[in-house]
C-alpha cells in the first residue's frame, strides 16, 4: 500500500516534471534555432574572432540542449505515461547524464570564473550590438532574459540615452530610473566576486538536485514495473 502511494507520488512529481522539460527544451531549442539562422547573426558563424567564438559556443550550446531536454521528456512520457520500462530506463540514464552535468557545470562555472564571466561579457556585447542595429526579436528576447537575471541595462545603465531601454528590467527604486548597473560591468563583478561566483555554483548545484529528485522517482517507478506484487 505504501509503495503505491509513493508510485502515484512520484508519478504526479515526473508529470510535471516532464511538463517543464518540454517548455524548457523547445523554448531554448527554437530560440538557439532563431540565434543561428537569423539574417542579424549568421554572419557571425563565419567570422573567426574570439568575441564571435563566444557567441558561437552558446548558441550551439542552446540547440544541443533543447534537443536533450526534448527527447529527455519524450522518453520520460513513453515512460511514465505509458509504463514503458525501456523508456523509464533511458529517462533515469538521461537524468543522472543532466545532474552530472549541472553539478559539473557548477564546479566549472565556479573554479573557471574569470573565463566565464569574460564570455559571458562577450556574448552580451555581441547580441547587444545586433540588437542595437537591428531591433532582431530573438537577440531582442535573449537581451531582455540577461539583463533581467542580472537585473542591469545595457552598455551604459543610463536610462536616458540607453539603446535598448525597452528590454531593461523595471527600476527597483528612484535612483534605478535614472541609472542602472551596466550589464558588462556587472556580469565582469559577477564572476570576479568569489561570493557572487558561489550563487552561481548554487544555482547550478540547486538545478542538479532537482533531477536527482526526478531521478529518484524514476528508479522507485522502474522498481514497481519489475516487481508489481512487492
Amino acid at each position: 500500500m505504501a509503495q503505491g502511494v509513493c508510485g502515484s507520488i512520484c508519478k504526479c512529481i515526473l508529470y510535471i516534471f516532464i511538463a517543464v522539460l518540454v517548455l524548457m527544451g523547445f523554448y531554448t531549442l527554437r530560440l538557439g534555432l532563431l540565434l543561428r539562422f537569423s539574417m542579424n547573426t549568421i554572419h557571425l558563424f563565419r567570422e573567426q574572432g574570439s568575441s564571435s567564438n563566444a557567441f558561437t559556443r552558446a548558441v550551439k550550446v542552446m540547440i544541443v540542449l533543447g534537443l536533450v531536454l526534448l527527447v529527455c521528456a519524450w522518453t520520460g512520457k513513453k515512460g511514465v505515461y505509458n509504463g514503458n520500462k525501456k523508456a523509464l530506463e533511458w529517462f533515469a540514464v538521461f537524468l543522472t547524464c543532466l545532474s552530472t552535468t549541472a553539478f559539473a557545470a557548477g564546479d566549472f562555472a565556479y573554479s573557471q570564473r574569470d573565463e566565464v564571466g569574460k564570455s559571458l561579457e562577450e556574448f552580451y556585447i555581441i547580441i547587444y550590438t545586433v540588437y542595437a542595429v537591428s531591433g532582431d526579436q530573438a537577440v531582442g528576447i535573449t537581451l531582455t532574459f540577461i539583463q533581467h537575471l542580472f537585473h542591469c541595462c545595457g552598455i551604459t545603465g543610463v536610462s536616458l540615452i540607453e539603446l535598448v531601454k525597452q528590454t531593461c528590467p523595471a527600476p527597483d527604486g528612484i535612483t534605478e530610473i535614472l541609472y542602472m548597473p551596466s550589464c558588462p560591468k556587472l556580469i565582469e563583478q559577477t564572476f570576479k566576486t568569489k561570493s557572487m561566483a558561489s550563487v552561481v555554483k548554487a544555482m547550478f548545484y540547486q538545478t542538479g538536485q532537482y533531477l536527482v529528485g526526478a531521478l529518484l522517482c524514476s528508479i522507485i517507478l522502474i522498481s514497481q514495473l519489475y516487481h508489481p506484487g512487492y
